[in-house]
């Protein structure tokens, strides 16, 4: 069996790991970014919820060049305009010159309040 490298490359997510677009000015808008390698592409992204269902929809066929980092951001809102609910989400990326559909290995895991951050004193 050949083993190819993936056409999409997952690079970050949001810089702390919990999302939480909640208007404090901290982590409210969740970062995905990844590379097209090695060719260019027609791409649609979407944000999926635990059930493989889409939430958001960032992108809609829009062509991207191989290469350059793409960067998405989303603002925790469903295709709605409401918040979404708090989970874990993934975003899939849809090739269509390709015709492959690649889910990201990057989990957004997106809450309303974020946990208090405790400290130990020693």
């Amino acid at each position: 069996m050949k083993s190819q490298d993936p056409p999409v490359r997952a690079l970050s997510k949001t810089t702390d790991p919990l999302f939480s677009p909640n208007g404090d000015g901290r982590n409210d808008q969740a970062r995905i970014s990844f590379l097209l390698e090695p060719r260019s592409d027609t791409v649609t992204v979407d944000l999926v919820d635990a059930d493989g269902d889409v939430v958001r929809r960032l992108v809609d066929d829009r062509f991207l060049r191989a290469g350059p980092k793409q960067t998405f951001r989303w603002n925790g809102r469903s295709d709605a305009g409401r918040p979404a609910p708090d989970g874990v989400y993934r975003p899939r990326v849809k090739l269509s010159r390709q015709g492959r559909t690649i889910v990201l290995p990057v989990e957004i895991a997106r809450v309303r309040r974020p946990p208090l951050r405790v400290f130990t004193v020693l």
